[in-house]
């Protein structure tokens, strides 16, 4: 739902941006790329 948010408002969403909405750690940035992999 931010991601969507974030396309019609012409803004980009990060991989930090995408751990804070689910509450992960610096630590799990490789969860976080497969999962943006995953969904492009």
């Amino acid at each position: 739902m931010q991601a969507c948010l974030a396309y019609v408002n012409f803004e980009g969403i990060s991989n930090s941006d995408i751990r804070k909405i689910f509450g992960l750690g610096e630590k799990e940035k490789a969860k976080v790329s497969r999962l943006l992999t995953s969904a492009v």
